[in-house]
């Protein structure tokens, strides 16, 4: 582990927290740890960081179709899998969400790795916007004062002419509301509007350049993600 940078320990204790650390490559890493106090301190403190992050996720319960292919293949007889240790890999909620966990996770570690504008930001709700189709997103981060950051995960640049708008998603029977211009150039911070209040979730549209014209939509929604985590009114 000497050859490796501090960012390098950082980021594969963050992995091996989140669970995509597997195979012959998590077992190398854990028995890296067993002789490495300072990388058993970088587990500890994205088990930290990480944990406020799992318990905002609501508990999903998936189908019963799933338990009945598990249950087929490992059999009556088969011995239940040794329970993996540690905060985030104990909690009630992964297993429900297991299925979407891989992209998930993978979100929330460049979430809590992308550097805040300062240091006291704080967030308290989380929205991954992503592109079903190639996986790309991008991550809103609120903070309790109203302020938000936005940054961009692979998002490729907006077509010629075009630039990306972002949008905040409210109920059903309301019209989404801009929130400006989105740059995947660099993480940006602004202020959100009242209307955040109604807000269940952000989207980012391609628009022409400059923005909409209509005050909505008009090109396609590329992004889409809700918020997770707990508001302070």
């Amino acid at each position: 582990m000497k050859q490796l940078s501090a960012t390098d320990r950082s980021q594969l204790a963050g992995e091996y927290v989140l669970g995509t650390l597997r195979g012959p490559a998590r077992v190398r890493f854990e028995r890296l740890v067993e002789d490495d106090p300072h990388l058993w301190q970088e587990v500890a403190f994205w088990e930290r960081r990480l944990g406020p992050l799992g318990e905002a996720l609501p508990e999903q319960a998936p189908p019963s179709r799933v338990w009945a292919a598990i249950e087929a293949q490992i059999g009556p007889q088969r011995a239940p899998a040794r329970q993996p240790t540690g905060f985030w890999q104990s909690m009630q909620f992964w297993r429900g969400f297991s299925l979407v966990a891989t992209g998930l996770a993978a979100a929330l570690l460049v979430l809590v790795l992308l550097p805040p504008a300062d240091t006291d930001f704080r967030p308290i709700q989380v929205a991954t916007l992503q592109n079903e189709a190639d996986g790309t997103a991008w991550i809103v981060r609120v903070a309790a004062d109203g302020t938000a950051e936005i940054a961009a995960i692979d998002a490729p640049t907006a077509p010629p002419g075009r630039d990306y708008e972002l949008w905040l998603l409210r109920g059903t029977d309301q019209a989404p509301v801009s929130l400006g211009l989105a740059s995947n150039a660099q993480t940006q911070r602004i202020a959100l509007p009242a209307t955040f209040a109604d807000g269940t979730g952000f989207a980012i549209s391609v628009e022409p350049a400059g923005g909409s014209r209509t005050g909505a939509p008009t090109g396609p929604v590329l992004f889409v993600g809700g918020l997770v985590g707990t508001r302070t009114n």
